[in-house]
């Protein structure tokens, strides 16, 4: 073993509270670099293995098209898997609200929409949807192959009833328990049979053709291109982003992002293994001019530095990267798994984590980061002359002065002569902990703003319960279900809010104003509702 190298082991036994305190923050260093890294890895692999899952496979969508688009588009050279979808018409169920859709064969399949138990409704009185529609429909215990007679309504149709046979069931989460909807498909012979053609109305889905030359921008610009050509207003064009940010692009966003919390992460490490060696550095500047008194080189000097912080960074840099992974692993899959299940109602399919040349990259990053930090305090040891240390004292004054003292000492008065004795050393540890806890607040945010209950608050931010008025825009059939008829009702007047208010545990009932309008087109026609 060279001689720098047993000065340098001989030292970190000598102070094992600073070999200590250098060790963790290693290892915290090595530790966060290794969970930035790999999350970055986890989101953008699980995003781009389940995309499909989470928005459908499709690239975008014309919406409220008739048999017309749907069949030019069906037919044009650019556009592969086309498939249709829509809403049917409404259910009344028993204190919930029922949607009926319909999707052909390439839309189930863009969309992963299979039902987890039976088959896809095929002839025209077959239904597949959620238990839970069916049990608000009144069967207790729904059955594949049980018959059930079902009041709906086809767009701006009066209500009809029918008879129809139970072919399947879909997966139903709690969001459908607490929002009281529930969906069921029908099948391509019932959509046909019971739409006139001149009202079929649906979303046409599609992929597009050179997919691997293109990046998200350029595939949107692409289908709106394709969008005109066609006749189809831009209001009507729907691009899945989601799924082409994942597909095409490489996730720069995440990337991006985690490169940020790296530069931070490795800034604030070297603030704080710098201010530990360079205290480390004061108490033994003696040592190091005896060193050089008895023909140590400057370069060798260094090395002995050097040494220490690279014989710390090999053991903390792996036992940081090991339990990285361990904390990422498990809590990666847990935030995974709570989000389908709070947000999209679907099973996590868990990827694995291990990346090894990811998770060397953080080592070498801790490495890198650790010769920074020695940089300034090699270089000022290297500078010590033996006659400097054998005189040097922390608290000597440079240059002509008088120091300040006291006629009484206490505590107080002994702990700000400390700090002021090195004011550099004390302004670099307040420095150092301040950005420390700036990370560690950034940190919490972030986990934060993951919360469900958060998301939760962001679509309804105030109070526990939101209720709205049922109400309809233009119905014909129903002209009593109009809002200009249900506001003369008075439903949510002050006598209700009174109701409202006089219920136990209600502590407070906020009100709120809505404006309808009627954007009209360019021709002078109706538009859409806002």
């Amino acid at each position: 073993m060279k001689t720098t190298t047993k000065i340098a082991v001989a030292n970190l036994k000598e102070n094992k509270s600073r070999t200590l305190l250098i060790s963790i923050s290693i290892i915290l260093t090595t530790m966060l670099l290794t969970i930035i890294t790999l999350f970055a890895y986890g989101v953008i692999k699980e995003s781009k293995m389940n995309a499909g899952m989470h928005t459908g496979e499709h690239f975008g969508g014309f919406a409220r098209a008739g048999k017309e688009v749907y069949e030019k588009v069906k037919i044009h050279g650019e556009f592969y898997d086309v498939g249709r979808t829509g809403s049917l018409g409404e259910v009344p169920l028993e204190k919930a609200d029922g949607v009926l859709s319909y999707a052909d064969s390439v839309a189930r399949q863009l969309g992963h929409v299979e039902p987890a138990e039976g088959t896809f409704p095929v002839k025209e009185n077959e239904i597949a949807g959620q238990k839970g529609f069916f049990r608000a429909a009144g069967l207790d215990d729904p059955k594949i192959g049980d018959k059930i007679s079902l009041r709906y309504r086809i767009g701006d149709e009066a209500f009809t009833s029918g008879e129809f046979v139970i072919s399947g069931f879909w997966e139903e989460g709690e969001r459908n328990e607490l929002t009281k909807m529930y969906g069921a498909y029908i099948s391509e012979a019932f959509y046909e049979n019971n739409v006139p053609e001149q009202e079929q109305s649906y979303n046409v889905v599609f992929k597009v053709k050179n997919d691997e030359n293109l990046n998200e921008d350029e595939m949107e610009e692409k289908i709106k291109s394709l969008a005109t050509e066609l006749g189809i207003a831009d209001d009507r064009v729907v691009i899945n982003t989601a799924y082409l940010m994942w597909i095409l692009d490489p996730g720069w966003e995440t990337i991006g992002v985690s490169c940020a919390g790296i530069i931070l992460v490795v800034l604030f490490s070297v603030l704080v293994i710098y201010n530990i060696f360079y205290i480390g550095l004061i108490q033994k500047i003696q040592e190091y001019g005896k060193l050089r008194a008895i023909g140590t080189t400057k370069k060798q000097i260094q090395k002995i530095l050097l040494k220490e912080g690279m014989i710390l960074t090999g053991i903390g840099a792996v036992v940081g990267s090991l339990l990285g992974l361990l904390i990422i692993s498990f809590s990666f899959s847990w935030m995974m798994e709570t989000f389908y299940k709070n947000e999209l109602m679907t099973e996590a399919q868990h990827v694995s984590l291990w990346n090894l040349p990811l998770m060397l990259l953080a080592v070498m990053i801790s490495f890198v980061t650790v010769y920074l930090s020695l940089l300034k305090p090699m270089w000022i040891a290297a500078g010590i002359s033996p006659m400097e240390a054998l005189r040097y004292q922390e608290d000597s004054v440079k240059g002509k002065g008088t120091r300040n003292g006291y006629s009484s000492i206490n505590v107080m008065r002994l702990t700000f002569s400390n700090l002021t004795r090195n004011k550099k050393r004390t302004l670099t540890t307040i420095l150092t902990m301040g950005l420390s806890c700036i990370l560690f607040v950034a940190i919490a945010n972030l986990g934060g703003n993951m919360d469900a209950e958060y998301d939760a608050r962001m679509k309804v931010e105030k109070g526990d319960f939101h209720i709205t008025l049922d109400n309809r825009g233009n119905d014909k059939a129903y002209p009593e279900n109009n809002i200009n008829h249900v506001q003369q009702l008075n439903l949510m007047g002050e006598e209700w809010l009174d109701r409202i208010r006089k219920i136990d545990g209600v502590t407070k009932v906020e009100t709120r104003q809505l404006v309808r309008v009627l954007r009209e087109k360019v021709t002078g026609e109706e538009g859409e509702e806002d």
